[in-house]
C-alpha cells in the first residue's frame, strides 16, 4: 500500500542504531529532498559514511540507495511509475529525464579538479590502454575513438585474455582506463592490478567509488543513476560514463597544442576519404 515505507519507518524508528536514527530522520523530516541527494551529498550532510547508508537500505528494502530512494518515492504524492499501458511518448519522457538526472547527479559527485587531471594524465603518457566489458567496454571503446579522433594515440583491447596480458606489459610512464560499473569485474580488477604493480598511472570510470577497483585508481570518475528507476540504472549510469568520457576529450580538444589541433586535421580528411559523394 502506498505510504507503507514511511509508516514502517516511523514504527522502527525507536529500535534503529545511532547512525540508522539519523538516517531515518533526514528521511522523514524532507522525504522529497531525501531523493532529490547523492549518497555523496546525504553522507556529507548528516555525518554518517556512505557504506553505513548502504547497509541501511539493505536492511530497510533489501537494496542498494536507489532501491530506497524508489520506495520513499513510491509513498509521495504525485509519484507515477510507468505502468505497463505506457505508450512510447511516455516511456521516451520517463527516460530522458532519467538521463538528464543521472548526468546531473553525476556532475555533482565528481570534483570540479578531476577533468582536467584526468586530461593530464592522459596528455603526458607514453601509452594509453582502455579496458571494459559488456555495457562498459562499449564506453571505452568509444573513449578510445574519441582520443584518436583528437590525434592521442589509444587502444582498446576487447578480448578479456589478451587486455590483461596487455596491461601487464604497461610501465610508469602509461596510463591505463578502466571502465566498470559496480567496479567488482574480476577480469578488469585483474588487469588494473597488474598494470598498478609495474607502476602505470589508472584512470577508473565507475559508478562506484568504494570498489575494489576505484581502490586502485590515481583519479576516479564517478558515474552516477538517476536514483528513481532501478530498472532504468544500467542505461543511466552508461550514459553517464559516456557524458564524462566527452568531457574529458573536449576539455583535451579545446587545450591541444598545435601538433594535436594538426593530427585532428589529418584524421578529419582521412574520415572525409570515405565518405561517398551525393
Amino acid at each position: 500500500m502506498k505510504g507503507d515505507f514511511i509508516a514502517k519507518l516511523k514504527a522502527q524508528l525507536s529500535y534503529l542504531s545511532g547512525v540508522e536514527k539519523k538516517i531515518a530522520q533526514e528521511i522523514l523530516r524532507d522525504a522529497r529532498a531525501f531523493i532529490e541527494m547523492t549518497m555523496a551529498e546525504l553522507s556529507d550532510k548528516i555525518g554518517v559514511s556512505q557504506g553505513s547508508i548502504v547497509n541501511f537500505a539493505k536492511k530497510m528494502v533489501g537494496g542498494g540507495f536507489p532501491r530506497l530512494k524508489i520506495e520513499i518515492a513510491a509513498c509521495l504524492e504525485g509519484y507515477k511509475p510507468l505502468g505497463d499501458d505506457a505508450c512510447g511518448v511516455q516511456v521516451y519522457e520517463s527516460i530522458a529525464f532519467g538521463a538528464q538526472s543521472a548526468v546531473q547527479n553525476t556532475q555533482k559527485l565528481n570534483d570540479s579538479g578531476v577533468i582536467e587531471r584526468v586530461a593530464q594524465l592522459i596528455r603526458t603518457a607514453k601509452k594509453v590502454e582502455l579496458v571494459g566489458v559488456y555495457r562498459s567496454g562499449l564506453v571505452a571503446n568509444d573513449f578510445c575513438y574519441q582520443l584518436m579522433d583528437i590525434g592521442i594515440p589509444a587502444i582498446y583491447i576487447p578480448d578479456f585474455y589478451s587486455f590483461t596480458v596487455s596491461a601487464s606489459m604497461l610501465e610508469s610512464h602509461d596510463l591505463l582506463i578502466a571502465v566498470s560499473s559496480t567496479g567488482r569485474t574480476k577480469v578488469v580488477l585483474d588487469a588494473v592490478s597488474l598494470a598498478k604493480e609495474n607502476g602505470a598511472k589508472i584512470v577508473v570510470i565507475t559508478q562506484n567509488p568504494l570498489s575494489p577497483i576505484a581502490k586502485l585508481a590515481d583519479e576516479i570518475l564517478v558515474a552516477a543513476d538517476s536514483g528513481t528507476s532501478i530498472m532504468a540504472i544500467p542505461c543511466e549510469v552508461r550514459i553517464s560514463q559516456l557524458a564524462l568520457v566527452d568531457a574529458v576529450c573536449e576539455y583535451l580538444r579545446a587545450h591541444s597544442d598545435l601538433q594535436t589541433k594538426q593530427q585532428f586535421e589529418r584524421n578529419r580528411i582521412i574520415l572525409n576519404m570515405q565518405a561517398v559523394e551525393d
